[in-house]
């Protein structure tokens, strides 16, 4: 409990917590005893309250009987102890009404400004939602949202890159969606699904549960229902989508730290090293590309996929940094 109360600090000063991490960090904030541990952190974190506005009016009232208390403990004589108690009661009245106008700017900033959550290279990050939806983010994928909690329309969230879903049911069946940058949507009310967003192109899979795929394109609209082990794809490029069974695994593995490939092409195969990790990757001549790869390694040892494709098909590799070139031996 510890290590997550000094991370949770740490995250708050980083500009780093959602919402609802904020919230957990106020209740921590209830005890006016504070480890000495942490003074140095709760400080920083007073400070940053201070200027964002993140504490609301219980925690106002809290602090403000706080500074009386303590007035009427100082062991002074009574003249000087009410001279400090008129001066703290000052001090109090305007920390208080300087936390009340800048917790009402904050609640207006909260509703309109998105949270962004975003990932580098090989990165991977698990992201709570204010409803308590989970989701998991690839490398190189960004997360956005804009949270109201008091609204009764759809929780809407956009992505672009890679991400793996664990959606929660809510009591007022608010439905969920998923928008990607190519006018595709994702609708559900409480399931776990994959998708995949780059290159004009969109994927869908689902592991449980069902979802609606909706596709606005310049004529019509075309809903698409899911069931579980379905693969939707669409273009944005041919405005065509298709919908096929496949073995789920394989295409979400990367949240469990596996690559997973079954008869991938090594031009596939680049491509997932390109959006995923950053690698460029070129073929000495178009034939290598078509190579056919089946295997699995931990997502975060990519230099072991090279060392066995080198070995599957007698290849060498030329690199300088990222910049790989993939030529035959012979």
């Amino acid at each position: 409990m510890e290590n997550y109360k000094k991370a949770l600090f740490l995250k708050f000063i980083n500009d780093d917590c959602t919402p609802a991490e904020v919230e957990q960090l106020l209740k921590y904030l209830q005890n006016p005893e504070v480890d000495a541990t942490y003074k140095d952190l709760m400080d920083e974190v007073w400070r940053k309250l201070k200027t964002h506005g993140y504490v609301d009016l219980a925690e106002k009232e809290r602090q403000f009987e706080i500074i009386l208390d303590r007035s009427r403990k100082e062991s002074r004589p009574a003249k000087v102890r009410s001279l400090l108690s008129k001066s703290h009661i000052r001090m109090a009245a305007v920390f208080i009404g300087f936390l009340l106008i800048s917790s009402l700017a904050y609640l207006l900033f909260i509703r309109s400004a998105p949270t962004i959550y975003q990932t580098g290279f090989g990165e991977t990050r698990m992201v709570i939602l204010p409803d308590g939806s989970e989701v998991k983010l690839n490398g190189n994928s960004k997360l956005s949202y804009r949270h109201n909690p008091d609204s009764e329309e759809a929780r809407e969230v956009f992505l672009e890159g890679e991400a793996f879903f664990s959606v929660v049911h809510t009591r007022n069946d608010r439905k969920f969606l998923v928008r990607t940058t190519d006018d595709v949507s994702v609708e559900v009310l409480g399931t776990l699904f994959n998708v995949h967003n780059r290159h004009n192109k969109t994927e869908v899979v689902l592991n449980e549960g069902k979802v609606k795929v909706s596709i606005n394109t310049d004529h019509e609209k075309q809903e698409v229902l899911m069931n579980p082990g379905e693969l939707v794809a669409y273009s944005q490029t041919t405005r065509q989508y298709s919908k096929e069974l496949i073995n789920t695994k394989i295409y979400t593995s990367w949240k469990d730290n596996m690559l997973i490939f079954k008869e991938h092409s090594l031009q596939e195969i680049a491509l997932v090293l390109q959006d995923n990790y950053g690698y460029h990757i070129r073929f000495a001549n178009r034939d290598i590309g078509t190579y056919k790869f089946t295997g699995s390694i931990p997502a975060d040892k990519v230099e072991v996929l090279f060392s066995m494709l080198v070995k599957s098909f007698d290849l060498d590799i030329e690199r300088k940094g990222k910049n790989i070139k993939i030529v035959s031996k012979d």
